[in-house]
């Protein structure tokens, strides 16, 4: 993500960099949405799966307090009543490296177009920074709207999250893992390493994983939980978790 950032950077001003923050575990929050909630309690079958990571302004920082503070991890885990299967949808064509540079159709046409796995319209980023970074006015920041589209990985149990920001022309790579969960009561795990930022923060990143991909459920139970657990290197609690639930019911 650095060179994009720094494309942002060039593009909008020179905006300061850096700071130590306080934070509280509210910072990053997940949203998620299973359809259809009504399944069968023992047969898994295909769903859409939505998640939508929100992350708040790091009002305690010295500087930069308008914008996020920058994540080196993630991790999302899920309930055991999911289960992906990356060998369900054929894989994305070429290695994750082949896609740098590249538009939201070049990526298609060069992973195929049965390889993606999210729902167009319901799946993006967005990065927003402070403009004024010694004062702390949520109306002096800026934002860069960004198309994301996942597709199945080249390998078993990865997938590839395409970034493209036309504004700055600029697309970002993300590989994502899945494995399975350390998180007591969770199934599978997905893992994402990003890479550090230049200037401002990610405050918004939301995928829908398209029915009949990779992603089915059941209802053994009928509480789905899932969990987020991000590390933020600038605050002085690093570790932030936060959980949301997507009920399911019995047929």
């Amino acid at each position: 993500m650095r060179k994009y950032m720094i494309c942002v950077a060039v593009a909008v001003a020179a905006v300061a960099t850096g700071a130590i923050a306080n934070a509280a575990d509210s910072i990053q929050t997940l949203d998620v949405s299973v359809s259809p909630s009504k399944l069968d309690k023992k047969k898994f079958k295909s769903i859409q799966l939505g998640f939508d990571i929100k992350t708040g302004p790091d009002s305690g920082a010295t500087l930069n307090q308008d914008q996020p503070p920058n994540a080196t991890k993630t991790v999302v885990d899920f309930p055991k009543n999911l289960k992906i299967d990356t060998s369900a949808v054929p894989r994305c064509k070429v290695d994750p490296g082949s896609l740098e540079n590249t538009s939201t159709e070049t990526a298609i046409k060069l992973c195929g177009k049965k390889s993606v796995i999210s729902v167009a319209d319901e799946s993006f980023s967005h990065v927003t920074f402070d403009t004024a970074p010694t004062v702390a006015d949520p109306s002096q920041t800026a934002e860069i709207p960004v198309v994301l589209t996942a597709f199945n990985g080249s390998k078993k149990n990865t997938l590839i999250f395409h970034n493209r920001a036309d504004l700055v022309n600029n697309t970002t790579i993300l590989h994502e893992q899945l494995k399975p969960s350390k998180a007591n009561g969770y199934g599978t795990s997905l893992i994402t390493n990003i890479p550090p930022i230049a200037v401002g923060g990610v405050d918004e990143f939301k995928v829908t994983i398209k029915k009949g991909t990779i992603v089915k459920s059941r209802c053994k139970s009928t509480q789905n939980k899932f969990q987020i657990t991000s590390t933020f290197p600038t605050l002085e609690e690093p570790t932030v978790s936060s959980t949301s639930s997507a009920p399911c019911k019995r047929k």
